[in-house]
């Protein structure tokens, strides 16, 4: 919840409120769990979701005056650091929880989301049948990803603005396998369909085939340890004309 991440594909993360449940495979091992915890927020259906200050609900309407008057730094924790775009919202919960109180993301939405045209929000859920329901969708997330997937034959493919992916890594329990042909079938999907595509890390157990792939950052994160065909990291098409460098890869 601050101005700056080590999340490779944001800049900077926004919760509006903590805490959340787990409803898939890909969520056994959730690297919000232990932070929460750490803060004193227990996670589970039956657990209340904690609502964050309004400054931290203000701060990207703080980052998007500072983008309007064409500021490119602001000072954190006395460091100056570029003001965030990229902006990860609700990065210790989920924005479409239907356990998480309605009239909270609502006011999230148009007292904060939608007046700050100038920041590029990233949301990302588990509970992608609420989507339509809640908010248009323009985006997917595979990460992470436990088995094959293929986005072809879908009349929504097409409509995609970006495709982030990745293997698992550890956090509370042993990772598990990533094959790097799941990757390479979506890239060339992605290309066909010409959505970008974001390869984020290889996780901590991946395989090529049948042979490992051994990288010495924990979580596979760093792009120049990987096969020269997986090293696709490309920006969503929204902002496709931007500069945009890529972050030096850390692990969450």
């Amino acid at each position: 919840m601050a101005a700056t991440t080590k999340i490779s594909w944001a800049d900077g993360t926004v919760n509006f409120w903590i805490g959340c449940t787990k409803v898939s495979d890909a969520c056994e091992d959730c690297y919000a769990v232990p932070i929460a915890a750490d803060m004193g927020v227990d996670w589970g259906d039956d657990a209340p979701r904690h609502r964050t200050s309004e400054q931290i609900w203000r701060n990207p309407l703080r980052w998007n005056a500072m983008h309007d008057h064409g500021q490119t730094h602001m000072i954190e924790r006395g460091k100056s650091v570029p003001v965030p775009l990229w902006t990860f919202g609700n990065s210790l919960s989920d924005f479409f929880d239907n356990k998480a109180p309605p009239e909270w993301r609502e006011e999230a939405w148009t007292k904060v989301v939608r007046p700050t045209p100038l920041l590029r929000w990233i949301f990302l859920t588990k509970r992608i049948p609420n989507v339509l329901k809640m908010l248009p969708a323009v985006g997917l997330s595979i990460e992470p990803q436990l088995g094959p997937i293929s986005i072809m034959g879908c009349p929504e493919s097409r409509q995609l603005d970006w495709v982030i992916n990745g293997g698992e890594s550890a956090h509370l329990m042993p990772p598990r396998k990533y094959f790097v042909a799941w990757a390479r079938l979506l890239i060339q999907q992605c290309r066909a369909l010409d959505v970008p595509f974001f390869l984020k890390q290889l996780g901590s157990l991946a395989f090529d085939g049948e042979r490992r792939v051994y990288t010495k950052h924990p979580a596979g994160a760093d792009a120049d340890e990987w096969p020269a065909d997986l090293r696709v990291q490309q920006w969503s098409r929204l902002c496709e004309n931007e500069e945009r460098p890529v972050s030096q890869p850390t692990l969450l």
